[in-house]
């Protein structure tokens, strides 16, 4: 077995796609990092697509595709905090 040294930490470099479950509507959707809150599993975040704002649970991590927006705040308790605050 070789390695090539091509170890990638996409946390360190802030390409990290995280999957998250929608408040509203449990559908899923890739959200990057780009402001770096660094999300974990079972954080509530809300993100955006650069029209809407939307409320969800990170449910996986270090996930592969395309982005449908950002995480724009990591930290809310649930579903009904970030709703609240985010005035959805």
């Amino acid at each position: 077995m070789s390695s090539t040294g091509d170890t990638h930490c996409c946390e360190c470099v802030g390409d990290c796609l995280f999957e998250v479950t929608d408040c509203a509507t449990s559908a899923t959707a890739l959200v990057d990092d780009s402001y770096g809150y660094l999300p974990s599993v079972g954080d509530f975040v809300a993100w955006s697509d650069g029209g809407s704002t939307y409320c969800g649970e990170v449910t996986d991590e270090n996930q592969s595709g395309s982005a449908a927006g950002s995480v724009t705040y990591s930290g809310y308790t649930d579903c009904a905090d970030c709703n609240t605050n985010e005035g959805l």
